[in-house]
C-alpha cells in the first residue's frame, strides 16, 4: 500500500501538474496570495470575489487563471501570522480537497518547505487495505512539486518523518483481527532490519525464561500470544530508551466495560506503533 505521495523539488510547474496549491493570508481588504506565486493577482482577485477570508484551513478551488499550465487552484489560508505548524495543517487541508488529483505543485514550500512537505504526505494518507474492491475510488495523489525551496537534505528529512507518521498510522488503523501481536512483531522486525536496526522478537518461551511475568499474565487473555520486541542501535551520543505499550487490543476487563467508545482500544498499540 503506498503511504503518500513522491515529494520533488521544482523551480517550476511541470506539464504534468494538474493543480496549484496557494496560501493565502487575511486583510483588511480581503486575502492575499502569500508568498510569491504565479498570477497572484488574478488569483486574489478570484478568491476575494468568492468570500474567502484567508482563515486557517479554509479551503477555495477557483479555475486556474490564463498561463500557469495547470487546470485549477486550491488557495487555502494560513491566518494571519502563520507558525510552522500551521503551514503544515493547511497544506494537509488542501491536500485532502484534491480527490481525483495525480499531480499537484505548491507555493507553501516557499513558506517553510519542511512544514509543507509533511503536511503534503500526510494530507494524501489513505488507508484503503480493506476497502471493498467493487467500491470506487479515487486514484491516489502520485506526487508534489515543492516550489521555491532547494534545501535537498531538508525535504529527504521531512519525507522521513512523514513516512513514520503514516507508518505508524497505518498500524493503529489495521484491525486487531490482523495486527495480532505475532504479526505486529513481524512488522516491526521488517522495518527496524530495513532501517539497519538490531531487532530481537522475544516469543512465549523467552518471555516466560526472561521473568516477564506481566506480559504472559495480560497475554493469558487471548489465543493470541504475546510478543516483547526490542530494537537496538548502536551509535555515538547519549544512550536513550523508547517504550512503547502494543497492547493491540484492550485487555483490561472488557466485560465489565461500556461498549461506548470499545473501538478505540485498537489504538491501545500506539505507544508501540510512534516507537
Amino acid at each position: 500500500m503506498t503511504l503518500g505521495p513522491e515529494l520533488v523539488l521544482a523551480e517550476s510547474i511541470s506539464s504534468d501538474a494538474e493543480v496549484l496549491i496557494v496560501g493565502l493570508t487575511p486583510g483588511d481588504d480581503g486575502p492575499t496570495v502569500a508568498g510569491d506565486a504565479p498570477a497572484a493577482e488574478a488569483i486574489t482577485a478570484a478568491v476575494r470575489a468568492l468570500g474567502a477570508k484567508g482563515k486557517p484551513d479554509e479551503v477555495t478551488k477557483i479555475p486556474a487563471p490564463d498561463g500557469i499550465g495547470v487546470a485549477s487552484v486550491v488557495a487555502v489560508g494560513l491566518g494571519a501570522d502563520p507558525s510552522a505548524e500551521q503551514i503544515r495543517k493547511s497544506a494537509g487541508s488542501a491536500v485532502r480537497a484534491l480527490n481525483g488529483t495525480s499531480v499537484a505543485a505548491t507555493t507553501l514550500s516557499a513558506l517553510d518547505l519542511a512544514a509543507a512537505a509533511e503536511g503534503a504526505y500526510l494530507g494524501a494518507y489513505r488507508f484503503t487495505e480493506f476497502k471493498a474492491k467493487s467500491a470506487p475510488t479515487e486514484p491516489p495523489l502520485r506526487r508534489v512539486e515543492l516550489l521555491g525551496a532547494d534545501d535537498a537534505a531538508a525535504l529527504q528529512r521531512s519525507a522521513a518523518i512523514a513516512e513514520a507518521v503514516a507508518t505508524a498510522r497505518t498500524f493503529v488503523n489495521t484491525p486487531p483481527s490482523h495486527l495480532f501481536p505475532a504479526e505486529f512483531a513481524s512488522r516491526a522486525q521488517a522495518l527496524g532490519e530495513a532501517a539497519g536496526l538490531t531487532v530481537e522478537v522475544l516469543d512465549e518461551t523467552a518471555l516466560e525464561a526472561g521473568g516477564y511475568g506481566g506480559i504472559l499474565g495480560v497475554g493469558k487473555g487471548s489465543s493470541r500470544l504475546p510478543r516483547l520486541v526490542r530494537l537496538s542501535y548502536t551509535g555515538g551520543g547519549p544512550k536513550v530508551a523508547l517504550v512503547g505499550k502494543g497492547i493491540t487490543f484492550d485487555t483490561g476487563g472488557i466485560s465489565i466495560k461500556p461498549a461506548q467508545n470499545m473501538e478505540n482500544m485498537t489504538s491501545d498499540m500506539g505507544g508501540a506503533a510512534a516507537v
